[in-house]
């Protein structure tokens, strides 16, 4: 396919690949640089950047997969990836997905929800997990119109009290939902918590 474009199209594909690569870099020393600061154990951030690493890998690979017009990528496609990439870093942890139905999102938006589910995941493992419960974790992406929602479940004691909480991964957290302008509501289960946020075209 890339052989029927002319060098000036070749030329602005790699340049925005190259955006796309170096922004979320950035992103990840930025995070890594506040784990840091936050006192996380060293084990834990060596282990969200290599989940974060793989997701860009397979982020591309989707896009190119995909061939969407706009370059979006298909998050069913994706988070089955995912999902793979999650259970080859935690291997303790039995994950889940529900997606309900296909649907194509920028890049930038979906780089930053995996960002929420990777700290997600990390606070179930060292505050909600007993040492001999059954470590499990859920999640879904769905699209409603203008919106998307993210569902996540770990089955533990209580991931909606240590978001509440007042402490620095609270804060972190707090931080990476703000990126994606999403609103946290909680159910009934205090194991749930359900992010809505606008979906970006």
């Amino acid at each position: 396919m890339t052989d029927s474009l002319g060098s000036d199209e070749k030329r602005a594909i790699l340049k925005k690949f190259n955006h796309d690569l170096n922004n979320n870099l950035q992103f990840i020393l930025a995070y890594t640089k506040l784990q840091n600061r936050f006192g996380v154990d060293k084990d834990e951030i060596i282990n969200t950047s290599c989940v974060f690493i793989a997701s860009i890998a397979a982020i591309q690979n989707k896009k190119f997969e995909a061939r969407h017009e706009k370059n979006l990528i298909p998050t069913e496609g994706f988070l089955k990836d995912y999902i793979g990439i999650l259970n080859e870093y935690y291997s303790s942890i039995d994950f889940s997905i529900n997606a309900k139905e296909e649907f194509y999102i920028k890049q930038k938006q979906l780089f930053h929800i995996i960002a929420l589910i990777n700290e997600l995941i990390n606070l179930s493992i060292n505050s909600t997990f007993k040492e001999d419960s059954n470590r499990k974790i859920s999640f879904s992406l769905e699209k409603n119109q203008e919106e998307c929602t993210l569902k996540y479940s770990d089955y533990g004691f209580g991931i909606r009290d240590i978001i509440s909480k007042s402490n620095m991964r609270s804060v972190l957290f707090e931080q990476l939902v703000k990126q994606i302008e999403g609103k946290l509501n909680y159910s009934n289960d205090n194991a749930e918590i359900t992010i809505n946020f606008p979906y970006l075209q």
